[in-house]
């Protein structure tokens, strides 16, 4: 598996390291498809990265990746092409296995743990494999499925539904004071009116006029 996008593998090395690999154990176990797994030796520049050597790696009974083998042979390497880094991993298969997905748990266990560091690139290729496998026909599951899926969507709906009364209620608000502040301006200017509006008596007569 390669971190990155873009690579270039100009080394026909690792390419017969990988084949002979393959063809030793398919020999050995008299398996046509053997677990194969091994390290990836090169140099890495942006996204670009040449694949230089390889090795194999050995797994313990309980499917972890033997990590002082692994140690061991990359200060090997290191001492005899100090520039070589570890640029990954790599196995053979026609798909995922279980073996296989037991090492993508085991990396991300680590990595959560904080024993692994985190690498964006493979966590990524991590999230497309598991949305790559077949999804299950059982009905008990698809029936808890169907369940869950409506529930999900039946909270989005009633959030919604809250987010859209909380908006109309605040619009009531802001109409209600508006109108408030409306009529309160209007009573006062109405009040002078009133005020400064004398009675006029008929022509020839006072406000009160009298017949003397």
């Amino acid at each position: 598996m390669f971190r990155v996008c873009r690579y270039h593998c100009r080394h026909p090395l690792p390419i017969l390291n990988i084949s002979e690999h393959l063809t030793r154990l398919r020999l050995q176990t008299k398996s046509s498809l053997p677990f194969v797994l091994g390290a990836l030796l090169g140099t890495q520049n942006g996204r670009e990265v040449d694949i230089v050597n390889s090795f194999e790696l050995t797994v313990t009974e309980d499917e972890q990746v033997d990590h002082d083998f692994l140690n061991s042979r990359k200060d090997q390497y290191k001492q005899v092409f100090p520039s070589l880094e570890f640029i990954g991993w790599y196995t053979v298969a026609s798909a995922p296995t279980a073996r296989h997905i037991a090492l993508h748990e085991q990396y991300v266990k680590d990595v959560v743990a904080g024993a692994a560091q985190k690498d964006h690139a493979t966590l990524r290729s991590l999230s497309a494999l598991i949305a790559s496998l077949p999804a299950s026909e059982n009905k008990h599951f698809r029936g808890e499925f169907d369940t869950e899926y409506e529930d999900v969507q039946l909270t989005a709906y009633l959030s919604t539904l809250t987010k859209s009364a909380s908006i109309l209620n605040d619009l009531v608000d802001k109409h209600v004071v508006m109108s408030s502040s409306n009529r309160e301006e209007r009573a006062p200017s109405m009040a002078s009116r009133r005020r400064g509006t004398q009675p006029r008596g008929l022509p020839g007569f006072s406000g009160h006029g009298g017949w003397d």
